[in-house]
């Protein structure tokens, strides 16, 4: 059964929301691993400065093997009283029909997809058969400037679905300031 919640996000569409001033958000640290190493393996996966003295991702994937399908499931989780609590956000997304369709229904996905195609070779549907390289990755405020959460420390927790199974996870640990 796939799961599927949608908290809020329509207020992406609000301008304005968060005030005059504008915040920013920044990669504080990231962890990546993998559930199956004969599928695919992480040559890197770090949190790096780049060229401007900006705190940037960097992923190098090795798919050992074809993969042909692939689900997303991403929630937003906000630290609170030292813990990490969902907030706002959770979601599943066929990361194989959106890229075949561009479907317009997944606000978030589109705007997430259009910023990182600047830092990655993720340029195609599936199948992906080739490594996965992400390089220099920083998130554009102006794609998070409307959303509604506050100053604070986030966690960004993606679970991928290769093939069908569970193989890996990826977090990110962000700051909006």
């Amino acid at each position: 059964m796939k799961k599927y919640h949608f908290y809020l996000l329509y207020l992406v569409a609000i301008p304005g929301i968060l005030g005059s001033k504008q915040l920013s958000l920044r990669v504080v640290s990231t962890e990546c691993e993998t559930t199956d190493d004969s599928l695919v393996k992480f040559d890197r996966c770090s949190v790096d400065k780049n060229a401007k003295n900006q705190m940037a991702w960097n992923v190098d994937l090795q798919l050992l093997q074809v993969v042909r399908t692939v689900e997303i499931e991403a929630k937003l989780l906000r630290k609170v009283n030292k813990k990490f609590q969902p907030f706002l956000y959770e979601d599943t997304v066929d990361l194989c029909d959106f890229l075949k369709r561009q479907q317009k229904r997944h606000i978030f996905w589109g705007r997430v997809y259009k910023m990182a195609l600047k830092y990655s070779n993720l340029n195609h549907s599936c199948p992906f058969d080739h490594s996965i390289v992400i390089r220099d990755f920083l998130f554009d405020d102006d794609v998070f400037k409307a959303l509604p959460f506050p100053r604070g420390h986030y966690l960004i927790d993606l679970h991928f679905m290769l093939n069908s199974e569970p193989k890996l996870r990826i977090k990110f640990q962000v700051a909006r300031q």
